[in-house]
This record gives C-alpha cells, sequence and structure tokens, in this order.
C-alpha cells in the first residue's frame, strides 16, 4: 500500500536515462574532435621557423587547423579540400568560431609549410577573415637565437 503524503501527491520519478545518454554522446563528441585535433597537428609539415611562435602543441584546444601543404593543397579535419569548400566550410562555422574568439583564444590555426609560397597562403588567409573570424594563429617553430659575430 502506498503512503501518500499530506498534500495527496504521488512522489515524483525522476528518469535519468535521457540524461546519461546525452552525456555519453558529448563524451564521445569530444573524444572524436581531440583526436581528429591530433591528426592535423601531427600532419608531416616543415613549418617555418619566427621568434614569436606557437609551440608545437600548444594551439586552443577548440581551434580549427588549417594545414597548407608546399604544393598549395589544403587540408581541414584531416581531408583535402578546395579553396571553394574551405570557404563554405568556414562560412557555416564562422560564428561559432567568432564566439570561441571572443574568449581571447584564437579559433583558426594556420600551418603552412614553409616550403608554400605566399601565393596560396593567401586566398586562405582571406577566405578566413570574410568568414568574419579576426584571431588567427599561425604556427612555427622557435626560432634559434643568432649569435652576434664580431
Amino acid at each position: 500500500m502506498k503512503i501518500r503524503s499530506a498534500t495527496g501527491q504521488a512522489p515524483m520519478d525522476v528518469d535519468m536515462t535521457p540524461l546519461i545518454d546525452v552525456v555519453f554522446l558529448l563524451l564521445t563528441f569530444f573524444m572524436v574532435i581531440h583526436t581528429i585535433a591530433q591528426t592535423e597537428r601531427a600532419a608531416k609539415l616543415e613549418l617555418p621557423e619566427a621568434f614569436q611562435a606557437v609551440i608545437q602543441g600548444q594551439a586552443p584546444q577548440g581551434a580549427v587547423t588549417i594545414n597548407i601543404e608546399a604544393d598549395g593543397s589544403i587540408k581541414m579535419y584531416g581531408r583535402l579540400v578546395s579553396l571553394d569548400q574551405l570557404k563554405s566550410q568556414l562560412e557555416r562555422i564562422g560564428p561559432l568560431l567568432t564566439e570561441l574568439g571572443e574568449t581571447g583564444e584564437p579559433p583558426v590555426e594556420v600551418r603552412g609549410d614553409k616550403a608554400c609560397p605566399y601565393k596560396y597562403m593567401s586566398p586562405v588567409i582571406t577566405a578566413i577573415y570574410e568568414a568574419g573570424i579576426e584571431k588567427v594563429d599561425f604556427s612555427a617553430y622557435p626560432a634559434e637565437p643568432k649569435e652576434d659575430v664580431r
């Protein structure tokens, strides 16, 4: 026999199944995104050297990585994409990346090969800025300080 409370209402049960499902989906999503991000940074590119360089592996956690190889081919999310495909993807995710940029973290990391001519880099940079993304990291290896020989 169920005992009713003084107000006459039966106790409510909360179904935890949907909450658990959402947590597992989020966990899976972040694991996949982390794996993709690591794959992007593991691409075999010979990065240029710079005194103010993003040390490899220290890019912001939610950043989208765009790799530009020496022959001008563009890779995003581990796939070879054309410039038009890059533009459409950036336009689609641009508002989300702009919100990430407002937190102070650059939402896009551009990794260009040392041997890549600037004529291949310029359209990619233009596409990023046309998507409304203003904060961008350009990855490079830290330059060795040169000794002054006098």
